[in-house]
């Protein structure tokens, strides 16, 4: 079934020119969304996987690509953050514009973004981490962790979520000395029931559970 699923991606959502994952089956060549990356998209270690499962090279070259475009877009604010979509260019990849995608937090750190440092955290690749040390390195400034910021680190919302929490507490478990602090506010994800949360929410509240007793 996985051997099935990759090789459906790489027919139906899989932009050769660039080497990277597409954001559906929809964004084909004839479309601007063609040249869109979604940032959660970029899972190395999924990449390694499925380049091993299917002995297919083009899994190795979207991780590289992928990898690169969001390495780029890490180094463009001093803060690290990613947007949730970022557009490929003939100059490069720049972060979405506003309702460039989907909304008007296309180009925030918001609810695809959010993702990223769980999706980074056990990758070995020194891009990677290095992504996920400049992230993890502005939450480890903030009081308090925040549902979504503008790439230059400004809060969009006041309230907290756990779309938000479950994500960096997963990648502070890979570096708990380093990350002590974040770690320990992170654990409070497990404070309220999963059934009692969104469903969003409660996916990735769940997926870190499970991944967090998985490493241990």
């Amino acid at each position: 079934m996985a051997k099935a699923i990759a090789s459906d991606i790489l027919r139906y959502e899989y932009n050769d020119q660039q080497q990277l994952l597409t954001v559906g089956d929809w964004a084909t060549a004839d479309t601007a969304a063609y040249r869109v990356m979604r940032t959660s998209d970029v899972m190395p270690s999924v990449f390694t996987s499925l380049a091993e499962l299917t002995n297919d090279q083009r899994w190795g070259q979207v991780s590289d690509s992928m990898l690169t475009k969001l390495a780029t877009l890490s180094k463009q604010h001093k803060t690290g953050l990613v947007p949730d979509f970022a557009v490929v260019t003939k100059q490069g990849v720049r972060a979405a514009k506003a309702k460039e995608v989907a909304t008007k937090q296309d180009g925030h750190y918001a609810y695809n973004a959010a993702r990223v440092p769980m999706m980074l955290a056990d990758s070995s690749d020194q891009r990677a981490v290095q992504i996920n040390r400049r992230l993890m390195h502005f939450f480890d400034q903030q009081t308090q962790l925040l549902a979504g910021y503008t790439v230059t680190g400004k809060a969009l919302h006041k309230y907290e979520s756990n779309v938000f929490s479950a994500p960096i507490f997963y990648a502070a478990q890979s570096d708990a000395d380093r990350y002590g602090k974040l770690y320990k506010t992170g654990a409070t994800i497990y404070n309220r029931s999963v059934a009692q949360q969104p469903y969003y929410d409660a996916t990735l509240t769940a997926l870190v559970a499970v991944g967090g007793f998985k490493n241990d």
